[in-house]
């Protein structure tokens, strides 16, 4: 399996730990001597399983509150036997029912402004790549590719011949057409 890029530990802290697993990031820093750096976080009200994602990543507890990583980024791989795998998972559910639902309200516009013609081809595989992807991470490289090739089947294949995809030319289309 693939080794995802490592994180920026600020990004990881700001946008994962705090916004995201709602840890409660009292202060945090990095220090640095000789060449080695260290990232400390004074966390407050941490429960197990927020604790098990810090440990999980490399964190170790010196004491109650207090959390030392060695280095300032995070290998997000480590995350996937963790608690947080399951906020991903229905991170991921809940944007890829977005898309599925703004592909659909984008197709009943075109639907009732172009002539009852839908903008995407619906094929019989339509439903076996939104059921295939819903609540499914990609951890790995070749997923991750498999992930993409459906992503363009299912929005960039199945629009017909001649529409333009660039940004504001469909908008523009929708907006100009009969009603």
């Amino acid at each position: 399996m693939g080794d995802l890029i490592p994180t920026n530990i600020d990004d990881f802290i700001e946008d994962f730990l705090k916004n995201s697993l709602e840890v409660e990031i009292l202060d945090y820093q990095k220090i640095e001597s000789g060449g080695e750096g260290y990232t400390v976080i004074y966390v407050s009200n941490l429960d197990e399983d927020q604790a098990e994602v810090l440990e999980s990543i490399g964190f170790e507890q010196v004491k109650d509150d207090l959390w030392v990583l060695y280095g300032f980024e995070v290998e997000v791989n480590r995350l996937k036997d963790s608690p947080a795998i399951k906020y991903f998972e229905n991170l991921q559910r809940d944007k890829w029912t977005e898309l599925i639902d703004l592909r659909t309200e984008i197709d009943n516009i075109f639907y009732k402004k172009c002539n009852k013609n839908t903008l995407f081809r619906t094929t019989h595989n339509t439903p076996k790549i939104t059921l295939k992807w819903y609540g499914k991470l990609t951890l790995d490289e070749p997923t991750f590719n498999d992930f993409i090739i459906d992503l363009h089947k299912l929005l960039v294949n199945s629009l017909p011949e001649g529409i333009k995809t660039k940004e504001g030319e469909i908008i523009e289309m929708l907006t100009n057409s009969k009603t």
